[in-house]
């Protein structure tokens, strides 16, 4: 068996990097520092949280997949027919975005969203968390990590207590927390 490992200050900087979490200065927030917004202030560096039902795409499928102005790739066509909830930051002033404040703390980021109307009906069973200069119809994906749905207590990497979504229902993500480990064995 082998084994990756990095220090525990490079690990701990991976989820930030992931989801281009820029600290905000208090000034503007009255928040400590540390909290920041998914995506920062740069309003062409997009950060989207998209939940899907059917079968979670392979890390071959989403690379083939990068430049999502192209039609007929796998992850265009998830998208397209699957997508049940884009959590994302693309509005255009401030804080208009899906994305609440979000917290890096101790090698990890938690993160929170406002609620969010569901765009389908259907069980959410992976995600995709991705970042894209440009948009999510014709930017580049850069950074992306994909993880399984399931109920609480399931093991799922994202657990919620009930997976049935329902078009036009109200979801919102608390105190997600996002944490590289420093080695992996394979």
């Amino acid at each position: 068996m082998a084994k990756i490992e990095f220090s525990p200050a490079f690990a701990a900087g991976l989820p930030q990097r992931l989801v281009s979490l820029n600290s905000i200065p208090n000034s503007e927030t009255g928040s400590p520092s540390g909290v920041g917004l998914l995506g920062g202030w740069d309003y062409g560096n997009r950060v989207y949280l998209l939940i899907f039902k059917g079968v979670r795409l392979t890390k071959s499928e989403i690379i083939s997949s990068r430049n999502l102005g192209t039609s007929g790739t796998p992850l265009r066509n998830s998208i397209t027919n699957n997508l049940l909830i884009n959590y994302n930051n693309e509005g255009t002033v401030g804080w208009s975005h899906n994305f609440k404040l979000s917290v890096l703390d101790n090698e990890k980021v938690i993160v929170n969203t406002e609620f969010v109307a569901a765009s389908a009906s259907g069980s959410a069973t992976w995600f995709s968390l991705f970042h894209v200069p440009g948009n999510l119809t014709s930017g580049s994906i850069g950074n992306f990590i994909t993880g399984d749905i399931g109920i609480t207590g399931s093991g799922a990497d994202i657990e919620i207590p009930d997976t049935n979504i329902t078009t036009g229902e109200l979801y919102r993500i608390l105190g997600w927390k996002l944490k590289f480990p420093s080695s992996w064995e394979y």
